[in-house]
């Protein structure tokens, strides 16, 4: 029987260990996770969510939630045609500018990570604005909207494919509507591991658009089970993480609660103001450290498992294990 050789063990220890001791990437690294990317189950499961809310009879309610559009179409009516126009230029600034510095995250996080594996000092300011200036920005812009784009036709068409069959109480609808959920599940899942690994190639070999995509379909169609394995254990380590962070929340609202009470019973409102404040700092900064941390945890894993894969073949760990148990089974 062949010796077992750990293989996600070693990269998810590393991850774990890069993404401590990097803590100067943390904000970056926040950044970069608004793309949705990296944690390819969870963000599968974010889009689905997401497809699966869109309202049916009035396509407007879709943006209802959306504070700032609903004061904008609000103040509509009342304001001049140049106001308008103003205040579309702003949106649409805001948009891009936002849209700009995700996919710059995006760039500083993959570039830089792949050198923080190998290096326990912290990342120079100067390292970080060297890999900013490199022009790669519109290819992992083009990368992160393509993946939102088919992923999103993908899911509505599932949604509304699903609707309009009678699962509760039609069996051959139920079947059709479970068989077509799935498979866009796959589909999406696929996208979402192809684009990780475009972005890496885009990345770490400087490849065209074209040719991380080309990279990418290689990688994972010759190490697909590989790639399925790492996004299942990276959504358990994803998942722990947020658990941890909805705990660390908890733990905070107690003291948040108390201080509340303590600043209404003083009757005064800098103390409330102050506790306000405070509270709400703590939770950003709580907030940043877990994003941060997931998103570095998670590129730097990604990182390592490809550039395993392109030295050589790895045994997927459930066809490892399987034969091991029918050898044990049979002797």
């Amino acid at each position: 029987m062949k010796a077992h050789i750990p293989v996600y063990r070693p990269i998810l220890k590393h991850a774990l260990e890069t993404a401590w001791t990097h803590r100067e990437l943390w904000p970056i690294a926040a950044v970069a996770g608004l793309a949705g990317t990296g944690a390819v189950v969870n963000d599968v499961l974010n889009q689905a969510k997401l497809a699966a809310a869109l309202p049916t009879t009035d396509f407007s309610r879709t943006f209802e939630n959306l504070h700032i559009l609903k004061v904008y179409q609000d103040n509509l009516i009342f304001a001049s045609p140049e106001q308008v126009t103003v205040g579309t230029l702003i949106l649409v600034a805001i948009a891009v500018l936002i849209v700009l510095a995700i996919a710059a995250s995006q760039q500083i996080m993959l570039r830089v990570a792949h050198k923080a594996t190998v290096k326990k000092t912290r990342v120079e300011l100067k390292e970080i604005r060297h890999e900013l200036a490199h022009p790669r920005l519109f290819r992992f812009l083009g990368l992160d909207l393509l993946l939102k784009l088919m992923v999103a036709n993908l899911m509505i068409a599932t949604t509304v494919l699903v609707s309009n069959l009678n699962v509760a109480h039609v069996v051959s609808d139920a079947f059709f509507g479970g068989i077509f959920s799935m498979v866009a599940f796959c589909l999406a899942l696929t996208l979402n591991v192809l684009v990780m690994l475009s972005l890496i190639g885009v990345a770490r070999k400087d490849l065209g658009f074209s040719a991380a995509i080309g990279y990418a379909w290689n990688l994972y169609r010759t190490h697909w089970l590989i790639c399925l394995e790492m996004s299942a254990i990276l959504f358990a380590a994803n998942f722990l993480i947020s658990a941890a962070y909805d705990g660390t929340i908890l733990a905070l609202g107690v003291p948040a609660a108390l201080s509340f009470l303590a600043a209404l019973e003083t009757g005064s409102l800098l103390a409330y103001v102050s506790v306000v404040t405070i509270v709400a700092v703590v939770v950003v900064a709580i907030t940043l450290a877990f994003a941060g941390f997931a998103t570095t945890f998670t590129y730097t894993a990604w990182i390592a498992l490809a550039e395993k894969l392109d030295k050589r073949s790895i045994t997927p760990r459930v066809v490892a294990h399987g034969s091991r148990f029918i050898d044990t089974f049979l002797s």
